[in-house]
């Protein structure tokens, strides 16, 4: 992917849908400087913490996770038998005050970092849609080795996910700046290339929202007032829907918001990973580029998935002034 962004020659790309930091990181290594964002909170915290760690930072989020106390808070209040046991949502309300009370922002940043890997490692698909802690505890026979990984201690997934934010952020070429979070349309430099990865819809089934798969941990990055956000008649506790950021959560919007970035950065080219065969089509989103630029080409990557023998066509739409 990155060395098919290579060739478009860039030399500050816009990465307005982040998310991991996979694409920022790698963009980063070829020497090329790139500005990351993302619509999420916690996407954004954990980017800062993945990208700006330092050997101090670490020390003292090792340290705040072998002192944290458990505690009663809202995880334990609001969310037992959801997502993980009694002991570990004592233990999480436990180091969020670890991490609000932290003074230096770039602990904060590595411990929150650290903290949603180890969450989302614990969960079934790595998700927060559904409350199926039962899916760990059963006691049923398994031919998988997820178990283990979901029962690995937090304290062991943090110190890991330590190890690795310090390779990554020693290993830049080229500097990240990771800006608040905010709309894909809202970010101010001079780009020549935006990266996009926007969310695709299957055309058969339906598709949850990357809000709701991922609610918890941007709960987390709003600690202190997460009470006032979450809804109570959600049967897993998510986010109200005029508390929510204003995703691209139908393939509308994603059309409409890709012709919004593509206008909004005009002298820009634009990159958009995407995957044949869902909504909105290639074919919509080529339609709609070619109004806002003179060329629109379309690259293929084939990628086998993980859980069948199966290839999809993952795709890269190429958009150029």
């Amino acid at each position: 992917m990155a060395q098919h962004l290579l060739e478009l020659s860039p030399t500050h790309v816009l990465d307005p849908m982040g998310g991991t930091g996979t694409v920022s990181h790698a963009l980063s290594l070829l020497g090329i400087e790139v500005t990351y964002g993302d619509l999420f909170r916690f996407n954004v915290q954990a980017a800062r913490g993945l990208f700006t760690s330092n050997k101090e930072n670490v020390l003292q989020a090792r340290r705040a996770v072998q002192t944290a106390i458990s505690c009663d808070g809202i995880i334990t209040r609001e969310f037992s038998g959801m997502f993980f046991t009694d002991d570990e949502n004592r233990w999480l309300d436990g180091v969020m005050k670890k991490i609000g009370f932290g003074k230096a922002e770039g602990y904060r940043n590595v411990l929150f970092y650290a903290l949603a890997q180890a969450c989302l490692k614990k969960r079934p698909y790595n998700l927060f849609h559904r409350a199926n802690l039962y899916m760990r505890l059963s006691d049923v026979p398994r031919t998988f080795g997820n178990l283990v990984t979901w029962n690995t201690s937090f304290v062991d997934h943090i110190n890991t996910s330590l190890l690795d934010a310090i390779r990554v952020s020693e290993s830049l070429v080229a500097p990240i700046t990771v800006v608040d979070a905010c709309d894909a349309t809202d970010h101010k430099g001079n780009f020549d290339l935006v990266y996009v990865d926007p969310p695709y819809f299957r055309k058969k089934s339906s598709t949850d929202s990357y809000m709701r798969r991922y609610h918890f941990l941007e709960g987390l990055a709003n600690y202190s007032n997460w009470h006032t956000l979450f809804d109570v008649n959600s049967g897993v506790k998510e986010f109200k829907q005029e508390c929510r950021p204003s995703e691209w959560d139908s393939a509308d919007k994603v059309l409409a918001g890709i012709f919004s970035v593509a206008e909004t950065y005009s002298r820009a080219s634009l990159a958009i990973s995407y995957v044949d065969e869902e909504e909105p089509s290639i074919r919509r989103i080529t339609h709609a580029l070619k109004k806002v630029r003179k060329k629109v080409r379309h690259v293929s990557i084939a990628t086998s998935t993980a859980l069948s023998n199966s290839t999809r066509r993952e795709m890269l739409i190429i958009a150029t002034n």
